[in-house]
């Protein structure tokens, strides 16, 4: 009887969750085509209509909702695969049905869904590996971030920026410029493993342990590192990584968290109907279609020609054709500005670098750090966590991800020392 009403219950949650992606796929499809096609057609947004996408993308679509009612899955990673169907697969669709985009992109994303969905144990292999002791988990993630501090403290001390908070957009990026000219390798690493890994994990901790001042301690920090280097994204982190500490149970995270995003959208074209179209071209222009714009653009400017990472660490062994390095490549080619930096996703990284070949390899390694997730049986409130590494898996390189952006140190943290412990530890 009891198994019969948690069926039940799960069965309920995710009627609602189709619901509410169905929702929303439709208000972010008319976004597209009264909003972002239309304003920012200088950005090559094109809208045109045809036939047989619009019946492929419907079909994937109803897939991934027929997957979400039908396929039993952990709670974890049913959370995973909606935060993806809302920030990879409905864009995707939405750009592959208004323009010549390549259709493996959404087949692609559609078996990532489906392939994040699977449950798969890796128990076996998960409690082979050791635990640090709960005593020195404080210990050790002060140490940690005292260690990446102290490159940054000392090539910049604390000869912060003022008034960094009211300024503009430009002002922000001549600031950064300079940064960048002048940090060493060891501050350029310690900059991504703090706002990343370190800090994010040191917020958490600090909440569920209820050692609040590890929680002060890393928003300081933050801080810190914001008014050296003052990328907003630091800051703007902080707030997904708190949201999703408040609820315990993850079907109600994603509820919650899918209401609110159709009703930020709602709120930005209210802003917009006013004259001011910046938070809906943030919110729906710039969080979503760019990023499924850029996985198009990779795909369509290295088509038969994959650069098997000679721009990155195998440069040594193949050579690189290009003046450029991809990200500003592409910002010449489809914006016609070498100084605008065009990063892609893990889709469309696996793709520049070994065509079809690598987008499925690529795609199976992805999927892989969250079915190692899955089993570590976190604690939920460090759910921000996979967020965060959802939201870098959109924008970055996936070798620099987990090197310069630190999702290798943030694995190791979670694997070594905020895993849940067993009974008898």
């Amino acid at each position: 009887m009891l198994k019969a009403l948690i069926e039940l219950a799960r069965r309920s949650e995710n009627i609602i969750h189709v619901i509410l992606l169905t929702l929303l796929y439709i208000l972010l499809d008319f976004e597209y085509r009264t909003f972002v096609a239309p304003l920012f057609f200088h950005l090559n947004f094109t809208y045109d209509f045809f036939l047989w996408r619009s019946l492929l993308a419907a079909l994937l679509f109803i897939l991934a909702m027929s997957s979400i009612l039908y396929m039993k899955t952990t709670p974890y990673l049913h959370a995973t695969s909606m935060l993806f169907i809302v920030f990879i697969l409905m864009p995707n669709l939405i750009l592959f049905k208004y323009m010549e985009t390549n259709p493996a992109i959404p087949l692609i994303i559609f078996a990532f869904i489906i392939l994040l969905r699977i449950r798969i144990n890796l128990r076996f292999l998960v409690d082979r590996l050791p635990v640090i002791p709960r005593q020195y988990s404080t210990t050790i993630l002060l140490v940690t971030a005292l260690l990446f501090l102290l490159p940054i403290i000392t090539q910049f001390g604390f000869r912060l920026h003022n008034g960094i908070f009211y300024s503009d957009t430009s002002v922000l990026y001549d600031i950064r410029s300079g940064v960048n000219e002048q940090v060493n390798l060891l501050s350029a690493y310690s900059f991504g493993q703090l706002t990343k890994a370190v800090f994010p994990v040191m917020l958490l901790y600090g909440i569920v342990m209820r050692k609040f001042l590890i929680s002060i301690l890393a928003l300081i920090g933050t801080g810190y590192i914001f008014m050296v280097n003052p990328h907003k994204t630091y800051l703007i982190a902080v707030l997904p990584i708190l949201f999703f500490a408040l609820f315990r149970e993850y079907p109600k995270k994603i509820t919650f968290f899918l209401g609110l995003f159709i009703l930020l959208i709602f709120a930005t074209m209210v802003f917009s109907s006013y004259g001011n179209i910046l938070p809906e071209s943030l919110a729906v222009r710039r969080s979503l279609f760019t990023q499924a714009f850029l996985t198009h653009a990779y795909f369509d400017f290295f088509e038969g020609n994959p650069m098997m990472l000679s721009h990155s660490f195998l440069s040594g062994l193949t050579n690189y054709p290009y003046d450029l390095s991809p990200p500003f490549l592409i910002g010449s080619e489809y914006f016609d500005s070498p100084v605008m930096s065009c990063n892609t996703g893990f889709i469309g990284d696996g793709f520049m670098n070994f065509g079809y070949a690598g987008t499925l390899v690529y795609t199976l390694i992805a999927a892989s750090v969250f079915h190692l997730l899955n089993n570590l049986r976190l604690n939920p409130a460090y759910y921000g966590l996979t967020f965060l590494i959802i939201f870098q898996m959109q924008n970055s390189y996936l070798f620099t991800l987990f090197i310069t952006h630190g999702l290798l140190l943030l694995l190791l943290i979670m694997v070594f020392v905020i895993r849940n412990r067993t009974e008898n530890e």
